[in-house]
């Protein structure tokens, strides 16, 4: 797992989240690109994600508006079941131990990248996935309606911090970003535990803006 964090305007952030939801208090996101080589499922894929930091009346959370996974198993299972917009990409990641590259690609096109050189071990990595977590489920047709879950759990088995910078193609799902910004990037190996059978995804209110409805569900089935 490769991930970095990027500091996005609030505009840019409330672009990317849905009604009734707002940005972190410093506005915020995480990029990653994974490695699954086992999973609950019994396949194994790659995924590439984009979660944005945020707030509601609740507390803290995490939103998902974009995903890329190379296995068709994987999209089925986070899209139709927990509100992932997975679409099929071609997604890898390397490392040799001083250098860390992750790319996820589209259609032919690189959507993201994040690479750099690796420092020290840290024994405490900031949080990843263990956090509450809202995303939408539904289509056009029936509406979409606020699906959310509590924190999944995560162990960490290793994990490197070092000095990298991130790509990100021109997207409406994506935060615009300067190109190959500079940042801090980590590469783990880890755990996602199953936790979340423990929190018992709840289906919420349905959006009620059939407007945004429309543009959101378009340009995250059709980008």
């Amino acid at each position: 797992m490769i991930w970095a964090d990027m500091a996005i305007s609030e505009d840019t952030a409330m672009a990317l989240l849905p009604p009734g939801i707002r940005p972190a208090a410093s506005p915020c996101v995480t990029f990653f690109i994974a490695d699954y080589p086992h999973t609950s499922y019994g396949f194994s894929y790659h995924e590439a994600a984009v979660w944005v930091h945020a707030v509601d009346d609740s507390g803290e959370l995490q939103h998902c508006p974009w995903m890329l996974v190379d296995d068709d198993q994987a999209l089925v299972l986070g899209r139709e079941l927990m509100g992932f917009p997975k679409m099929l990409g071609e997604i890898s990641l390397h490392s040799d131990g001083q250098h860390a590259l992750g790319r996820a690609v589209r259609k032919g096109r690189e959507m993201l990248r994040i690479e750099g050189s690796l420092a020290s071990d840290h024994v405490q990595p900031p949080v990843l996935f263990d956090k509450r977590v809202i995303n939408l489920v539904g289509s056009s047709l029936v509406g979409l309606s606020y699906l959310e879950y509590g924190a999944g759990g995560e162990r960490f088995h290793t994990c490197r911090r070092g000095q990298g910078s991130i790509t990100v193609a021109s997207n409406p799902m994506l935060p615009e970003i300067a190109p190959e910004s500079p940042c801090d990037i980590w590469l783990a190996t880890m755990d996602i535990s199953d936790s979340r059978k423990d929190n018992p995804m709840t289906v919420g209110a349905q959006i009620e803006d059939d407007a945004w409805v429309q543009a959101r569900y378009l340009t995250q089935t059709f980008s």
